[in-house]
C-alpha cells in the first residue's frame, strides 16, 4: 500500500519504532484515511465530490428496472397485449420470431420484477449504511466528548505513561478507546454483511441482463438489423436470392398497407354514405309523389345502387375501418417493443458493471474498517512501550491529524451519501 502523507503542522513524520507501531499506522492508515476516501469519487465536470453509487450507474439501473417492469411478463398477458395474429406477415418469413420476441420480453420483465422487489431498494439502504456509519464514525473518532478514541488518546498518548506506571485514568482511557475502537469495527461487520448481500443480489441480477441482452441482440438483429442464417451466420435470403428485410421493416410495410387500406375504406364508405342518403330521399319523394319504390336510386350514367346495399357496403367499411385500425395499432405496438427493447440495453450493462464495481468498493470499505480497527484494538494496550522520546511526540501529532482526516472525510461521506439518497430516484420519461 502506498504510504499517505498526514499533515502534522509542522511536527516530525512517524517513522514507527517497534514492530507492533508498524503495524498499528498500517491499521490507523486504512481506516482513517485511505477506504475512507474510496468511497468519493469526482464528478463527472471535476468540479465537485460524488458519493461512489451516484457516479458509477445507479440512475441506470434504476430506470433499467423500473422500465422493464412495464413489460408483459407472463404467456397469456404477453399474447393478450400483442396479437399473435398482427405478426401474420413476419411468422410467414420467420415461424419462431413471435416466440422469441415474447419469451425474451417476459424474461427480461420477471428479472427487473424480481429484482425491483428484493434488490433494487437497497441500494439506497447501502447509501443510508454508509451514511450512518460515517455519522457514527464521526462521532466516536472524535465529536462524542468523553467516549470517543481522540479523547482517550490524549490520555494514552501522555509522554508521563512512557516513563511511570499505569493509573486508573490510564486504565479507563484504554477501556474507553477499546470500546470505540470496537464499538466501530461492529458497526463496519453489518454493513460489510448487508452490502455483500447487495453485491451477490446484483452480480445476479447482472448474469440475468447479460443472458437477457443475448436475447435481445437476436431481436434487434432479426427486427432491425436484418436477420442472420443459422447455418452461414450470413444475411438471410428470401427465395428470388435477395436479403430478407428486418422484421420490423416487414411491420412496417403492413402499417403501411393498413393505413391505405383504412384511407380507401374512408373515400368508399363516404360515397356510399352519400349514395344512400340521396336513395333515402329520392325514395321517400317517390313515395310522397304516390310512387312506392322502397329505398331505390336510379343513377344517371352509372349502375344502379340499391339504397339497402348501399347501406350494408357502408356498414361493412365502417367495421373494416375499425378492424383495419385496431389491427395497425396492434402492429405499431409490436414494432414499438421490438425498439424499446433494443433501446432497454444501450450502453447498459458496462454501467451495471460499475454500479456493482462500486458497490464492491464500499463493501470493501467496510471490511477494511472491520479488519483494521481489530487490529488497532490489539496494539492499544502496548502504546505506551518501544518509543522514543522524539517518535513519542510524532507518533502523538500524526494520530490526532489522521483522526481530524478522517472526520473531514467521514463528514463529506455522511453529506455526499445524503445527497445521493434524496436524488436516487430520477425523473422517468416513458418509452
Amino acid at each position: 500500500m502506498a504510504t499517505t502523507t498526514i499533515e502534522t503542522n509542522g511536527d516530525k513524520e512517524w517513522t514507527p519504532e517497534s514492530e507492533n507501531d508498524v503495524k498499528l499506522k498500517a491499521a490507523l492508515e486504512t481506516v482513517l484515511v485511505t477506504s475512507p476516501k474510496s468511497v468519493i469519487t469526482r464528478s463527472p465536470d471535476g468540479q465537485s465530490n460524488r458519493f461512489i453509487l451516484q457516479t458509477h450507474g445507479y440512475q441506470d439501473l434504476y430506470l433499467y428496472v423500473t422500465e422493464g417492469i412495464k413489460f408483459e411478463d407472463s404467456v397469456e398477458n404477453f399474447e393478450k397485449t400483442y396479437a399473435r395474429k398482427s405478426f401474420a406477415k413476419v411468422h410467414d418469413i420467420d415461424a419462431g420470431a413471435y416466440d422469441q420476441l415474447r419469451d425474451t420480453t417476459i424474461n427480461i420483465a420477471l428479472h427487473c420484477k424480481d429484482f425491483n422487489k428484493t434488490g433494487l431498494g437497497r441500494l439506497t439502504i447501502a447509501a443510508n449504511g454508509a451514511v450512518s456509519f460515517a455519522e457514527y464514525a464521526v462521532g466516536l473518532l472524535k465529536e462524542k466528548k468523553d467516549i470517543s478514541l481522540y479523547d482517550a488518546l490524549q490520555v494514552l498518548l501522555d509522554k508521563k505513561y512512557q516513563e511511570s506506571d499505569k493509573d486508573r485514568a490510564y486504565e479507563e482511557a484504554l477501556e474507553t478507546a477499546q470500546l470505540a475502537v470496537m464499538g466501530l469495527r461492529e458497526s463496519a461487520q453489518d454493513n460489510a454483511k448487508d452490502t455483500k448481500e447487495m453485491i451477490d443480489l446484483l452480480h445476479n441480477f447482472l448474469l440475468n441482463t447479460i443472458n437477457d441482452h443475448k436475447a435481445v441482440q437476436i431481436v434487434k438483429q432479426n427486427w432491425i438489423t436484418g436477420p442472420l442464417d443459422p447455418v452461414t451466420g450470413k444475411r438471410k435470403l428470401t427465395s428470388d436470392g435477395k436479403e430478407q428485410i428486418p422484421y420490423g421493416s416487414v411491420l412496417s410495410a403492413e402499417v403501411q398497407r393498413l393505413q391505405n387500406e383504412i384511407t380507401l375504406s374512408t373515400i368508399n364508405k363516404n360515397l356510399n354514405y352519400d349514395e344512400w342518403k340521396k336513395s333515402r330521399k329520392r325514395s321517400i319523394g317517390m313515395a310522397v309523389a304516390g310512387i312506392f319504390v322502397w329505398w331505390v336510386f336510379i343513377g344517371t350514367g352509372v349502375e344502379a345502387f340499391n339504397a339497402g346495399e348501399a347501406k350494408a357496403e357502408y356498414d361493412r367499411l365502417v367495421a373494416k375501418i375499425v378492424e383495419d385500425n385496431k389491427d395497425m395499432a396492434d402492429v405499431v405496438k409490436a414494432l414499438e417493443l421490438e425498439r424499446a427493447l433494443a433501446n432497454h440495453f444501450e450502453v447498459l450493462l458496462p454501467k451495471m458493471e460499475t454500479a456493482l464495481k462500486a458497490l464492491t468498493e464500499l463493501h470493501a470499505l467496510f471490511q477494511e474498517q472491520d479488519l483494521n480497527f481489530k487490529n488497532i484494538n490489539n496494539y492499544l494496550a502496548s502504546l505506551a512501550r518501544g518509543v522514543g522520546a522524539t517518535g513519542w511526540a510524532a507518533r502523538k501529532a500524526w494520530i490526532e491529524n489522521a483522526i481530524d482526516q478522517a472526520v473531514e472525510t467521514f463528514t463529506e461521506i455522511k453529506e455526499l451519501g445524503q445527497e445521493f439518497s434524496r436524488g436516487a430516484v430520477p425523473e422517468i420519461i416513458p418509452f
